[in-house]
């Protein structure tokens, strides 16, 4: 049994105990295909592995990181069209004051929630 999330568990861990990016910053790795093994592109881990990563961020309130963590999970397979993402970009994007992008963002989240009914 492979455990995927297993250092992102620990370093999410550390991260929040300590509430300092050095914990983050001196991880060995960020590197979600590092974990997971097999084809990278066609299995949804990734997607998982950098959201939790971008969660960990958005706790720290490191909006800019975060952003960028739940950015590359959207384009890995199942991120474009998962609510939970689209949420916290939508977000991240009004902590950081991009309203524009925070009210496309929270708009294609309801349109989808919409589409799921």
């Amino acid at each position: 049994m492979v455990h995927v999330g297993l250092p992102y568990l620990d370093l999410a861990r550390s991260a929040l105990s300590t509430r300092s990016g050095d914990a983050v910053s001196n991880h060995r790795s960020e590197k979600p295909g590092e974990y997971v093994p097999g084809d990278k592109v066609n299995w949804e881990a990734p997607t998982w592995i950098l959201s939790s990563v971008g969660e960990v961020y958005f706790r720290m309130r490191d909006f800019p990181t975060a952003i960028n963590r739940y950015q590359r999970a959207v384009q890995c397979l199942g991120g474009i069209g998962n609510p939970y993402i689209h949420l916290r970009l939508g977000q991240l994007y009004y902590e950081t004051g991009n309203h524009d992008a925070s009210v496309f963002t929270f708009a294609m989240t309801s349109r989808q929630g919409k589409n799921n009914e």
